[in-house]
Parts: C-alpha cells; sequence; structure tokens
C-alpha cells in the first residue's frame, strides 16, 4: 500500500491494484499491489504521475509512505 505524506505541494497519483491511477492523501492508503499466493521472491513496480511544482519544471520529492500488509491467513 502507498500512502500520501502531508504536507506537499504537488499532487500525487498511483496505478492501483486494479489498473487505474488514484490520487494519494494522507487519509486513504491505495493498494498498489497484491500476491495472494504468498511464494517466492515477488518485485513489484510502482508507477506514479505528479504535478509539476512550478513554471520551471522543478518536480517535488515523491512525499509517500509505503506499507506491508500482511494477511495473517497466509
Amino acid at each position: 500500500m502507498v500512502r500520501g505524506v502531508q504536507p506537499t505541494a504537488a499532487r500525487i497519483w498511483v496505478r492501483a491494484a486494479d489498473g487505474r491511477f488514484h490520487e494519494l492523501v494522507a487519509s486513504t492508503p491505495v493498494t498498489v499491489a497484491r500476491n495472494a499466493t504468498g511464494n517466492g521472491d515477488w518485485v513489484q513496480e510502482i508507477h506514479y504521475r505528479t504535478e509539476r511544482e512550478d513554471a520551471r519544471g522543478t518536480q517535488a520529492p515523491l512525499r509517500v509512505r509505503y506499507e506491508v500488509v500482511v494477511d495473517p491467513a497466509l
């Protein structure tokens, strides 16, 4: 899961497990991957989009927090 960290001047969207981009906000995590099988190594790329912070095109640092949620049934 990915969660936005406040405050940030730029808006950030991440591609969720459903394939759509969702805007990050501090109060709502976005699930970016699921591995229901629980077998072996698993590598996940996180795709994101941002708004430019200023007219010069300087990109703001990505102010996000990654969380791993483990299903106890695994």
